[in-house]
């Protein structure tokens, strides 16, 4: 078996449609066909039962994805050791940003970058949570910033800042009911959400994968009516009284424009009511990052009016 062809056939198992996958490969379709029949001949079972409706893995087929994703992932984290093993240094630094911080900092970070490590070149990726992670592991970027906390396997995690998610309460909810005052700061327990329309950012994000943590520790189920992937916009919902949000709390808030909301911190004793920044990156590639590269980052994003509030 060759490599691209277990890579063509893990994207037949994400995609279950030969026009799908071949598109997304860049390959014809009976390039594709013909490289899935050579491993289905080789392991002596079908992977797929053909149906006019696509294609549906076999039992066989399901167990045949797990070793073949692991295979490939193996042997791209392989090529980009390869790569870096002779290196000393590091001369390009792409940094993958979400696109609420990329908005408010991307040219803060460039700029102050530029101006502390004037030898290295720098650039921005903006993508979403899977995207740069899958950019990340692929070489295409060397650094990321996420929402964490975060624990992943082979990546450097640097966490920087501590902020936490408020509770943007519409006003008129009947929820209001159930906020309570502890020295003089509101807090509003999140089980009490469970029937209230709410607003959250996008799936993909990293901040929406804490807010799905959240809510699966306060063991609701949320009705979701709208999904951004600017903060700010979460912010705009609850202040029109349209829905009620969760997100990461921001140092820009400006309290007189937010005075029909309710801004309710979530209680201490949930552990995914607080959340960091973190710079990530793979173990071969964060060794080669001079230090001051971190510190400028982390420095430029906590200095932003913004995220005060994480110092």
């Amino acid at each position: 078996m060759r490599i691209d062809e277990l890579r063509w056939v893990v994207r037949l198992f994400e995609t279950r449609n030969l026009t799908k996958a071949s598109e997304s490969l860049y390959i014809t379709q009976p390039a594709l066909t013909q490289g899935l029949k050579r491993i289905e001949d080789e392991l002596g079972f079908p992977l797929f039962n053909r149906s006019n409706k696509g294609l549906e893995p076999t039992e066989k087929g399901l167990l045949f994805e797990k070793t073949a994703r692991s295979i490939t992932d193996t042997y791209r984290d392989f090529q980009v050791s390869i790569k870096l093993l002779d290196q000393n240094q590091i001369k390009k630094i792409a940094i993958g940003l979400p696109p609420f911080l990329s908005t408010c900092c991307s040219a803060d970070i460039v700029k102050n970058l530029f101006n502390g490590c004037p030898n290295i070149e720098f650039s921005i990726y903006e993508g979403n949570w899977d995207q740069r992670l899958e950019a990340l592991r692929s070489g295409e970027i060397q650094l990321a910033i996420a929402t964490g906390p975060l624990e992943l396997p082979g990546i450097r995690v640097h966490n920087f800042g501590n902020g936490r998610f408020v509770i943007l309460l519409r006003k008129g909810s009947p929820v209001a009911e159930h906020i309570y005052i502890e020295n003089g700061v509101q807090y509003l327990d999140p089980k009490y959400l469970h029937s209230e329309p709410i607003a959250v950012t996008k799936s993909g994000q990293a901040s929406r994968r804490i807010i799905h943590n959240l809510m699966v520790e306060a063991g609701i189920t949320a009705d979701v009516k709208h999904e951004s992937y600017q903060v700010d916009t979460l912010y705009n919902y609850a202040r029109n009284g349209i829905v009620s949000a969760i997100a990461p709390q921001l140092s820009s808030l400006d309290k007189q424009e937010m005075e029909d909301v309710h801004v309710c911190f979530i209680p201490d004793s949930y552990r995914w009511g607080k959340y960091c920044f973190c710079t990530l990156a793979l173990y071969d590639v964060d060794r080669l990052i001079p230090p001051a590269v971190f510190s400028i980052i982390e420095n430029t994003v906590l200095d932003n009016n913004t995220f005060k509030s994480m110092r």
